[in-house]
């Protein structure tokens, strides 16, 4: 298995093992090996070792860097490993797992292929992720979806500059299952803006609003609790992009359905956004993606602190 997203593959992998070996015999017929410390014998020899009162027995290799660079360099490693695939027995199931997102098609890889499945297991889209959200907290997703949707609007979890993984995601949906998800959408949306992490959106809100100090003493909150400056500036961008999308499909006359359709904008942010597009002009918006690019620029280029520059762009949208 292969992928961007790190807590599915070992989620995917437990459950592979679960079904393949008897628990009460799992440190009998399960090994694990780090692809850094990676003993080639070692390995081979626990392959080859049939299982004990089991039928099966799983191998897993962790991390293992599948990209060009890393099968150059360790050429050795990839070329025994290649001869080991080819004769494992058939009560042994190796499992490989990757973070490599684009697997270099090489000679170990063909090789691969031609005794084993792989699996991509990359970032859920929109409706896998309300699906996730569901079966975690344990709610019906149709009897909570107003709910569901402003978790995945505001988790941050499909914007993929913040790079966030489903373990990040957990956290805050473990914060979630503490309250009372019995009560009202608006009743828990007021409890969830409560929660650090999600404070991020009081201050999109705030900025939307045009309210400076507002939005500079939610910032500076954010900031002291060690909220990430580059993620809020992506949040912030994020924001001005929709905002612009949805003022220029309403000039065109679009509709909910076709605009949520077209740009993956959720109905509940749709609305939302949507009593702001008066306040902000086409030239406001002019001036805030200007003012983006130059703060993306510096943050990659000023000896400035981030939290610095973050906090002058906040300045300069809600003047």
């Amino acid at each position: 298995m292969h992928g961007s997203e790190s807590y599915l593959i070992e989620k995917n992998s437990n459950d592979i093992i679960d079904k393949l070996v008897d628990k009460n015999f799992y440190d009998f017929n399960v090994s694990k090996f780090e692809f850094e410390d990676l003993n080639i014998q070692k390995l081979y020899n626990s392959i080859q070792t049939l299982p004990l009162m089991s039928d099966n027995k799983a191998v897993i290799i962790e991390n293992m860097p599948l990209d060009k660079g890393a099968i150059s360099k360790y050429k050795t490693v990839f070329e025994e490993l290649g001869n080991i695939i080819t004769n494992i027995p058939p009560s042994t199931f190796l499992i490989i797992n990757s973070s490599t997102e684009k697997l270099f098609n090489g000679k170990f890889l063909k090789k691969f292929k031609e005794v084993g499945d792989i699996k991509v297991v990359n970032k859920l889209n929109r409706p896998d992720l309300m699906k996730y959200i569901s079966n975690y907290l344990g709610i019906k997703q149709s009897d909570n979806i107003k709910l569901i949707n402003y978790i995945v609007d505001n988790s941050g979890y499909l914007i993929a500059e913040l790079k966030m993984t489903l373990l990040d995601l957990n956290n805050e949906l473990d914060k979630i299952k503490n309250l009372d998800l019995n009560a009202s959408d608006k009743d828990i949306i007021d409890s969830l803006t409560k929660i650090s992490g999600y404070n991020i959106f009081n201050l999109t809100d705030s900025i939307l609003e045009k309210s400076l100090k507002k939005s500079l003493t939610i910032y500076n909150t954010l900031i002291d609790d060690n909220d990430d400056a580059f993620k809020i500036f992506y949040m912030v961008v994020r924001m001005i992009r929709n905002i612009l999308i949805i003022k220029e499909c309403r000039r065109r006359g679009m509709n909910n359905m076709q605009i949520t359709k077209r740009y993956s904008i959720s109905n509940f942010e749709l609305k939302k956004l949507e009593r702001f597009i008066n306040i902000w002009t086409y030239k406001d918006l002019k001036d805030a993606i200007n003012s983006s690019y130059e703060l993306e620029v510096g943050l990659k280029s000023k000896p400035i602190k981030p939290e610095i520059q973050v906090e002058n762009y906040i300045t300069n949208l809600c003047s």
